[in-house]
């Protein structure tokens, strides 16, 4: 394969992005040398060379420019969602900024797994007690229960994983009514938990029924 870059003709709008071809039955497509620092090509032969990938979704409550691995992805508006999806299995770079060349307003990282949503919140206040702050706190347990497996997020700020038939303790939770949401493949649940000061809360938590079921009667 010897690929050539050439320029795009724009007589018909603005064509972004660099655009490489390579014969689809190629096995192991490479670059020569001298374009290897520019583009970077991959193999789409089929489901066996196809990487797997996840989602990335982001919420904010502050308009600003989206760099997702520092490429510009586009703006968000404060209260909607983006979404990104065949994001490559691994970490990953969120910065919300204010502008191309402006300053970051909040940068995040985060990990996608395959066939997962992985979630990012920008503007969002920690519920955790920061170290010199007098709030008082108290502790959050959950259990898992019916396979209930997923992130956890405590008012979109996540605290953790829950596994199947397991636990986890979110500790130094400023104490007050907080809304929970634990997000798995397939399954959910959400609510409301009461955090007591210098107590324990504890939660069972189990998939949410679905709403949106039909029954025919025949």
């Amino acid at each position: 394969m010897t690929p050539q870059i050439w320029p795009l003709s724009r007589a018909n709008g603005p064509a972004r992005g660099t655009f490489v071809f390579v014969n689809p039955k190629a096995r192991n497509p490479t670059l020569p040398q001298g374009y290897a620092g520019v583009i970077a090509a991959a193999s789409k032969a089929g489901d066996e060379t196809a990487s797997a990938s996840g989602i990335i979704e982001v919420t904010s409550t502050v308009r600003g420019l989206l760099l997702l691995d520092g490429r510009d992805v586009g703006y968000i508006a404060p209260g909607y969602n983006r979404t990104f999806s065949e994001q490559l299995i691994g970490r990953h770079q969120v910065r919300l900024t204010r502008g191309l060349m402006g300053p970051d307003i909040e940068a995040r990282e985060v990990a996608t797994e395959e066939g997962k949503i992985s979630r990012v919140a920008f503007g969002v206040k920690s519920p955790i007690r920061k170290d010199g702050s007098a709030a008082p706190i108290g502790r959050l347990v959950i259990a898992s229960h019916d396979g209930l497996d997923g992130e956890v997020y405590v008012d979109d700020y996540k605290v953790g994983h829950l596994d199947k038939s397991g636990t986890l303790t979110v500790q130094n939770l400023i104490a007050g009514s907080h809304f929970m949401l634990i997000d798995g493949a397939g399954q959910s649940m959400s609510g409301l938990v009461d955090i007591r000061p210098n107590d324990t809360t504890y939660t069972e938590a189990r998939p949410e029924v679905p709403t949106n079921l039909s029954v025919i009667a025949q």
